[in-house]
């Protein structure tokens, strides 16, 4: 039966091997923020991340700078009234580790709210008291500029309202403005063949009335 020999390696070789091991594991989680040494280090990271997030680590989650955020919070009354203004709460130095931090919001509560977060911070909350957000372009058809649209140089911007239903399919379009030459043929012709991702209310998709789309023709020079 074949074997494997074992002792390849030498003692001091063995020992260059494993404290190698070491420095990359402690950068590894130094690197994530937590401290190596004393209590298991994984369990101390699996802790940082079901524990309570400050204005930093929850900056980090929106993609934003940790003042950006902040200044997000402080001017964005949708986001004050998620329960962030905690997160702006004065930073109290520790002179252990030579950080400081700021106030903390509960993780479960974070992620709960985290889909109006995000759509308040891209400017997409329709209604703060409703809670909804507005739908967005999934496949966006563009109108063909009439051909005597063209020819008489005529241009402007033609308003359509229609209802974007829970599956994000656009109905009952109607023409708010009256530009002529086949204009507001044109984008409704295109609109027909749009599609959304629909608005939502606490996650969920609803249909929304009343939702007005301009479109700007113009002529070339």
């Amino acid at each position: 039966m074949p074997f494997v020999r074992a002792d390849w390696f030498i003692a001091s070789e063995m020992d260059s091997l494993v404290r190698e091991d070491i420095t990359r594991y402690r950068q590894a989680i130094e690197a994530a923020g937590s401290v190596f040494g004393g209590n298991e280090p994984i369990q101390l990271l699996v802790k940082q991340f079901e524990g309570p997030l400050d204005a930093a680590h929850a900056a980090a989650e929106v993609g934003l700078e940790t003042a950006d955020f902040l200044k997000e919070i402080r001017e964005n009354r949708i986001l004050r009234k998620a329960g962030l203004l905690e997160l702006m709460v004065e930073p109290v130095f520790n002179p252990e580790n030579g950080e400081s931090r700021y106030g903390t919001v509960k993780r479960d509560a974070w992620e709960s709210q985290f889909a109006e977060i995000v759509a308040a911070l891209q400017g997409q909350v329709i209604s703060e008291e409703l809670g909804i957000i507005k739908p967005t372009y999934k496949f966006r058809v563009e109108p063909k500029y009439p051909d005597a649209a063209k020819k008489a140089k005529r241009e402007g911007t033609v308003i359509l309202q229609l209802t974007i239903d829970e599956n994000g399919l656009p109905k009952d379009i109607i023409a708010l403005t009256n530009l002529g030459f086949g204009l507001e043929a044109a984008v409704i012709e295109a609109l027909k063949k749009t599609t959304f991702n629909p608005a939502t209310k606490a996650g969920k998709p609803i249909s929304l009335n009343n939702v007005q789309i301009p479109y700007e023709f113009k002529a070339a020079d």
